[in-house]
Parts: structure tokens; C-alpha cells; sequence
């Protein structure tokens, strides 16, 4: 042994790659040698292979003393090529220790720390002794361009448990991708037919021959006990159409916004392949789509979510929206447009009734003190505030008659849940506008001098700008100006007016307009000026829904969304419309890839370079730029070739769109990430239970503790070969392994603990450590053999 570390150093150089396992020899799972041979001898092969300087950590915590140690039971190569075999030992008398260690005869997340604590390569992967890796993902780990800063993740394939353990590894491979039982993704676990393709759940949201199935981006079927099913989707979510029945003229959906859109109202795409929008919808409250289909019809459709993505307090989850039922209409074939019905009441009594089973089912069986999450309608909450704010019914019926002569001077007004922008009408606030605001049922947002409106290069070419507005306490003078600084127009506001401004367009650039306030007369006020807007849009009113513009910043002109990769594509010019963060200059990061390399350059609106470099594999490049501070800025990219843009922002990790949603589903499986951050959060937490969710909350720690998440996506692939129902966790198998822990008097950290941790760790941005220097039995020297001798 050395220092704290721990670390044992061999004469030759430090290896790549750490790979840590554990295991004792007492067949937990059934057939653990056969699984475990797979393993070492896939490993080895393609570190031999591919060239990877590794090493194959394997810590055998309290071997039975009636078995031959796992170094005599596996069968090991003649030539390990640049792999080396470390098999360490902890011993039964250290085992004893523990208070469960009559029932708990592996502690399996301290057993990794002991060989994370002893790793000596540059990353340290920790992983199980039941998985293949695929070739493309060896590969990738032998051209060496792992990160420090960075957790890597990977969606885990459980495959059949045949796997033939004697025949080559390309033969084992083959035999994983054909018979394939589930897969675990960021949004939950999921069965799939052995081919790999997606399956409907018993008492799914589509009907058995339907021919409709869920792909990326939903959740797994829920119901309120044993009411409604339902699924969840976050900001994309991709429908197959497998295998429709004949004639089908639409298909249906019913679906309802969820607590991802912030309280505002569902802003949602449907895309077929070719990316034609087939509709682009608001949706207030729970509604019926239809959605007609000619023929031929797409293989698929997706769900895209614009804006939205705001996670609930202790469900990092993004829940943008819910759909409860997928139908065909069958007809002569599709024709017209989409059309979106609001439910009936009676659709209400019965969602009522299946609210009020599930609440009575949260407090039976939630003890004594129990959290419950209340959904509120847009229209509910504006009708509650108004109450509080007329301070009750008596001055609600009081100011009555004044408020519906407000009302009747209003020429245009934002429904409740929404912004004063309209959806579809290409406009967005930028900087100097206050978040909106809801007062005696009215919307509104406050506005300040600078207050800058976005419009969409796909806004209309040439239009009238009309804004219902109000000074917020004494008379203003208000002057639109274009990104220039000249002024379109100027107007005294003394009260509620509706103003209505020529505009001329620039088809194809998105534009940047300002609000320029100042005192209208000389009072002496203290404060800035500010203006109360109820409704900006274009006029006449009825062009809104005709032009469905979309503003999805950083992106403008240019960009085309790739749904299988839910990155930006762009083949020429394209814009970047950022926001400069008020104060110090800040570098922008935007994350960037290209096969073959181009070259790029980034211009301001002057046509003045910021910066010029070429992009390759996926990288991050900073561009350190003059920008004025506290204002959006509409950049233009040009390439030399098509380019791939996961995200642009003034933080180092600009792709990151799930910054509370940590992808921990069999995160045990594979979590790799330099050593040096193994070291900073001390390894796993080394708690005296079961082991379950520790490898989570490991997971969130390193996200939030400067190892932020990096998904390697498929061809590469982990698969887990299956064991039996309970020995770990499956969907199929969760009630036999809480009964099996039950039945041995241990208890684990439930979900529920870890999404509260998980809660305040986001909120801090900042990791919780649970072990002590000396994690990982740093103080012990144990029994180490290496392979080959």
C-alpha cells in the first residue's frame, strides 16, 4: 500500500482503462461462473483486439470457504494481450465487521469502491460481471478520447441467458442482438422483441392489434391504482406505425399538458418523416387530436414539445405532456387538416373520479404524513387568484360591473395559462421583460426601456405589430426601434391602449426589435418607466394560427431538427440567436460535430468574424467574443459542409438538456469516469444495507460535482445477460426482491429518499459526499493476485 489513495503501481506504465467488478463464488443469480466467463473472456478478447491498455479489476468480497477462489474457477487465456487481470480479495473476517453480514453475504458498492480505490488507469469504469460489451464500443474506448469532466453513460440491452459462453465473442454478440428481452433507457425500462423493436405493456394506451408502437421519448405505462393508463412524454417522443390496419383515414389521440410546460399551455408539433409538420397545436387543457393521414403512411411520427421542459420538485422527470389513448379512424383516406376538441364535461367527472380513487389510495396507504401533488388547471388558478385577489366572493361580486367595463375596452386579451405572445405567431420576449404576471384575471408582463421583442425569421414578411398596453403608474412615451437603434415609431401612453405598428420584415432573418421608454412628462417619479403588456401579436389577429412560426432559441434560421438524434442540423448560413448575460463578459460554448471535418466561421450581424475553426467529432468549442452584455445577438454560422449542433449556451456543457434528469436506470451496469473524480466523491456510498439506488446517488453526486453526464448512443451498446427473477432488480422481478430483503431484515434507500437528495442536489448544484477519507478499506491490506502471473 501507498498513501491515502491506496494505490498499488506496477513497473510498467499506468493503463488506460480501470474495470471494476465483484463477485464470490456462490452461483447468486444461477449460473454466475458461466455469466462471469462470458464476461472476462469478452473483455479480454477485445482489449487484445482493439489494443485497450486496461486492466480487469475483480474483487472477490467473502469467498465461501467451501468453493475454489474465482481465479481457479475461470478459465483465462494464454495471451491477455494489454489487459491485466487483478483479482483482490477481502477476506470473511473483514466481512464481519458489518451488521448484516449474516444477511448480505456481498456488499457489492463497497466492494467497487475497494477496487475503484486501487484503480490505477487514467478512467475507471464500474461495471458488472454479467455484461458484453458491443465492438463499437470497444472501439471507441480504444481510440482513447474519453474526458476528464465528463460521467459516461450507456442505455443497458438485457439479453436471453443462453448466451454460448464457448463459442466466439462475435457469435455472443450476434446471439445478444437477436434475443433481446427488455431495454433500460433514461425514461424507464421497457420490454422489447428479441430483434430489439419496441412492444405494447398489458393494458397499454393502444389496442393489441393496433399496429401503433412507443418509441424514444415515452414513459412506461401508469395508472392512477388500477384506473386509466396513461404514459408521460418529455420534448420528443417518436410513435411507430408498425403495422396500421387498412383503410385508416386519422389517427386519434387523446392527451392533456402536464407540469413540464411551466403552467402554460401545450406547444406541440406532430412530424412525420421528411420533417412535414403534420400539425401544430395548443393545447390549454385535456383534448382530442386528429390528426388525418394520407396515404402512403410514415413509418413514424414525432411528438415535438416546443419550450416546456421544466422538471417538479422531487420528480427530475420532464413531464411535458400525457396522452391516455392512440386510435385509428378508418375512412376513404385522410384529408383536411388537424383539428384539437377540448373533452366534455363528462370526460372531467370521470378524470374527477379517478383523481379522487388515487388520493384515497395515497392516504391509506401513505401513513401517517402523507405528500400529495395536486394538479391545477390554468383557468382553476386564475379563478383562485382572482379570488384572493378581489379578497373573497363578496369583492369579487363588488367589482364586477367595473371589471367587465375593463374588460370591454380591451381589444385583445391572453387567455389564462398563456403568454402574451401568442403561439404560432413568431414572437418571443428577449431581454428586460419581467416573468408574467396574473392579476384579477388578467395576464401581463411588465416591460422596461430596452425591452426586446424576437421575431422569427419565419414570421410574416410584412405586418402590423399591435400591442395592448397600459402605463404601470404614470404616463410613458413609447418608441419601437429596430435592431439598428432607429425609430419605427413613437406614442404617448396615458392609459389602456391599444397600439398598432407598421413593421417591415426581412423574410428569412430573425430580427430583433426594442422598446424604448421614457417619462411622458416631468414629475419627478423615482424609478425606471415601465409598461404593462397584455397581448403582443401580429394584426389582424387571425394570421397567427395561419403562420405558425416557431422560435426555439439558440436556433434561427437555418436549422433543421434530426429526431434521432434530438440535435440541430444545418447544410448552409445559419443563426444563433443568444441572449449575452448582463454583467462580465462570458465565453459562448457551442457544441458542435461534423463527418466528414468542416470548416465554420461565427459573424455578428455586422458580418464581423468572432471565430473560424473546424469541427469533427463531437466536441465544445468556446468562442470568446465582444458581445454586449444583457442583450440577444443574432449570430450567422457558416460551414463548409453539413454540421450536427447539440446545443450553444455560455455554460462548458451547452448539449446538456437534462441537467436534473440523470440518466440512473442500471447505472450500475456502466459508470465510467476518470479516476481523479472516483476519488473527489469518494466512491460509492458505503451504507450498512442493500444496496439498491446507491449507484444513483452516486451518479447525481458526479453530474453535480464537475462530471457532468455524456450518453454514448447506439451502435454502442452494454448487454446484460439475464439471471433469475429476483436475484436483481427487473420489472418482472421487483416483488420476489423486496420480498427476498424483507424476509433477511435488511432495508435499502428507496426512491423516494433519493429523489429528495437528488432535489437538493440540483437545486445547489453542488454533490453530497457520504464516506469518509478512508473509503474503500484504504487502511487494509488485502490479498492481491495478478493475471497473468
Amino acid at each position: 500500500m501507498s498513501d491515502g489513495h491506496a494505490e498499488v503501481m506496477s513497473g510498467g506504465g499506468a493503463p488506460y482503462l480501470s474495470l471494476v467488478v465483484t463477485a464470490r463464488n456462490d452461483d447468486h443469480g444461477g449460473n454466475l461462473l458461466h455469466r462471469m466467463q462470458a464476461f472476462t473472456a469478452g473483455w479480454i478478447a477485445q482489449a487484445r483486439r482493439h489494443g485497450i491498455p486496461s486492466e480487469l479489476i475483480l474483487v472477490e468480497w467473502n469467498p465461501p470457504a467451501d468453493r475454489p477462489r474465482l481465479a481457479e474457477a475461470l478459465r483465462w487465456p494464454t495471451d491477455f494481450g494489454p489487459c491485466q487481470v487483478r483479482v483482490i480479495e477481502v477476506p470473511a473476517e473483514l466481512h464481519r465487521r458489518f451488521a448484516h453480514a449474516d444477511a448480505l453475504p456481498l456488499y457489492q458498492m463497497l466492494a467497487k469502491n475497494v477496487g475503484l480505490r486501487r484503480a490505477r488507469g487514467r478512467f475507471a469504469l464500474a461495471t458488472n460481471i454479467d455484461i458484453l460489451f458491443s465492438d463499437e464500443l470497444a472501439e471507441f474506448l480504444a481510440q482513447q478520447r474519453l474526458e476528464p469532466g465528463r460521467m459516461y453513460r450507456i442505455d443497458r440491452h438485457d439479453a436471453m441467458s443462453d448466451v454460448p459462453v464457448g463459442a466466439p465473442l462475435e457469435d455472443q454478440l450476434a446471439y445478444c442482438r437477436t434475443h433481446l428481452i427488455r431495454v433500460n433507457v433514461r425514461e424507464g425500462t421497457y420490454n422489447v422483441s428479441p430483434e430489439g423493436r419496441p412492444v405494447l405493456n398489458a393494458g397499454d394506451i393502444a389496442a393489441p392489434d393496433s399496429g401503433l408502437l412507443f418509441g424514444k421519448g415515452w414513459l412506461p405505462v401508469e395508472r392512477y391504482t388500477a384506473n386509466e393508463p396513461f404514459r408521460w412524454a418529455g420534448q420528443y417522443a417518436e410513435l411507430l406505425l408498425d403495422n396500421p390496419p387498412p383503410r385508416v383515414s386519422a389517427l386519434l389521440l387523446e392527451l392533456e399538458p402536464g407540469p413540464g410546460t411551466g403552467n402554460a399551455a401545450l406547444d406541440l408539433e406532430v412530424i412525420r418523416e421528411g420533417y412535414q409538420v403534420l400539425a401544430h397545436v395548443n393545447v390549454a387543457r385535456r383534448s382530442r387530436l386528429r390528426l388525418p393521414l394520407a396515404a402512403p403512411l410514415p413509418a413514424r411520427l414525432w411528438f415535438r414539445v416546443h419550450h416546456g421542459g421544466f422538471p417538479t420538485e422531487l420528480d427530475p422527470r420532464i413531464l411535458n405532456f400525457r396522452a391516455f389513448r392512440f386510435t385509428w379512424e378508418l375512412g376513404a383516406g385522410g384529408t383536411g387538416s388537424a383539428a384539437l376538441q377540448p373533452i366534455g364535461s363528462r370526460n372531467f367527472i370521470v378524470a374527477a373520479w379517478f383523481a379522487l380513487q388515487h388520493l384515497i389510495d395515497k392516504l391509506a396507504k401513505g401513513g401517517r404524513l402523507v405528500r400529495l401533488t395536486v394538479p391545477v388547471s390554468p383557468r382553476l388558478q386564475r379563478w383562485l387568484r382572482m379570488y384572493i385577489d378581489y379578497r373573497g366572493f363578496v369583492g369579487m361580486l363588488r367589482h364586477s360591473f367595473s371589471a367587465l367595463k375593463r374588460r370591454w375596452s380591451f381589444h385583445a386579451t391572453t387567455p389564462p395559462g398563456e403568454d402574451i405572445f401568442p403561439s404560432g405567431a413568431g414572437l418571443a420576449p428577449g431581454a428586460a421583460w419581467q416573468p408574467l404576471e396574473d392579476y384579477r384575471g388578467e395576464s401581463f408582463r411588465r416591460a422596461r426601456d430596452g425591452a426586446e421583442f424576437i421575431v422569427a425569421a419565419s414570421a410574416t414578411s410584412s405586418a402590423e405589430l399591435g400591442l395592448q398596453v397600459e402605463p404601470a403608474g404614470r404616463p410613458v412615451e413609447v418608441a419601437l426601434l429596430d435592431s439598428a437603434g432607429c425609430t419605427i415609431a413613437r406614442q404617448q401612453i396615458a392609459s389602456l391602449t391599444f397600439l398598432r405598428i407598421p413593421v417591415q420584415r426581412t423574410a428569412g432573418r430573425t430580427q430583433i426589435l426594442r422598446l424604448g421608454l421614457r417619462d411622458a412628462t416631468d414629475t419627478g417619479s423615482q424609478g425606471p418607466p415601465e409598461l404593462k403588456v397584455f397581448w403582443c401579436g401580429w394584426t389582424p389577429r387571425s394570421r397567427a394560427s395561419a403562420m405558425a412560426a416557431v422560435l426555439s432559441q439558440p436556433w434561427g434560421a437555418g436549422w433543421r431538427w434530426d429526431p434521432e438524434s434530438d440535435s440541430m442540423l444545418t447544410s448552409g448560413p445559419a443563426e444563433l440567436v443568444v441572449r449575452a448575460p448582463a454583467g462580465e463578459a462570458r465565453p459562448l460554448f457551442i457544441d458542435l460535430e461534423a463527418d466528414p471535418a468542416v470548416n465554420f466561421e461565427i459573424r455578428d450581424a455586422n458580418g464581423q468574424s468572432l471565430a473560424a475553426a473546424q469541427a469533427g467529432h463531437r466536441a465544445v468549442h468556446r468562442l470568446d467574443a465582444a458581445l454586449d452584455p444583457g442583450r440577444t445577438h443574432v449570430l450567422e454560422l457558416t460551414a463548409s459542409g453539413p454540421l450536427r449542433a447539440y446545443g450553444c449556451d455560455w455554460n462548458e456543457t451547452p448539449g446538456d438538456h437534462n441537467a436534473a434528469f440523470v440518466h440512473t436506470n442500471a447505472c450500475g451496469d456502466f459508470t465510467l469516469m476518470a479516476r481523479e473524480h472516483w476519488c473527489d466523491l469518494r466512491g460509492y456510498p458505503e451504507f450498512d444495507l442493500f444496496s439498491m439506488n446507491l449507484d444513483s446517488i452516486l451518479c447525481i453526486a458526479a453530474h453535480h460535482g464537475g462530471a457532468r453526464e455524456q450518453m454514448l448512443a447506439d451502435p454502442m451498446r452494454i448487454y446484460h445477460i439475464e439471471h433469475a427473477t429476483g436475484s436483481g432488480w427487473t420489472p418482472e422481478g421487483q416483488a420476489r426482491l423486496f420480498e427476498r430483503i424483507r424476509a433477511r431484515g435488511l432495508s435499502f434507500v428507496d426512491n423516494e429518499e433519493v429523489l429528495v437528495w437528488a432535489a437538493q442536489m440540483n437545486r445547489l448544484n453542488s454533490p453530497m459526499l457520504f464516506n469518509h477519507h478512508n473509503w474503500g478499506l484504504a487502511e487494509f491490506d488485502l490479498k492481491e493476485t495478478v493475471l497473468p502471473a
